[in-house]
């Protein structure tokens, strides 16, 4: 079972809630059917006491250049996304989490 969150506050809270050992946290560039435009989103996971992964889904906004900011709108978009991840990462420093790269994932079909 996976639970969802798309605000970085209730994630933020649920995480306040039930501190994991871990999160991972990462930006992530999807393809749109707009080429060469990427949505641009933070997602971020741990597993609870639950053992249930706990995920953060949340969509910044679209960058022309990608990974390489080439706008001034790409800036505001990886800007807003650096200060979400920078959030989790003082919560994370907080509550003593260790912060890694890469996902938790629910495999079940």
């Amino acid at each position: 079972m996976t639970i969802r969150f798309n605000s970085v506050q209730e994630f933020a809270d649920e995480l306040r809630n039930d501190p994991p050992k871990i999160l991972r946290a990462t930006k992530s560039f999807a393809q749109t059917n707009t080429l060469p435009i990427q949505q641009v989103s933070v997602i971020a996971t741990y597993l609870n006491s639950a053992g249930q992964i706990v995920r953060l889904d949340r969509y910044i906004g679209q960058c022309y250049g990608g990974r390489v900011p080439e706008t001034d709108i790409d800036r505001k978009v990886m800007a807003y996304a650096d200060r979400i991840l920078k959030d989790l990462q003082d919560l994370a420093d907080h509550f003593k989490i260790e912060v890694r790269a890469g996902l938790y994932e629910n495999n079940q079909t």
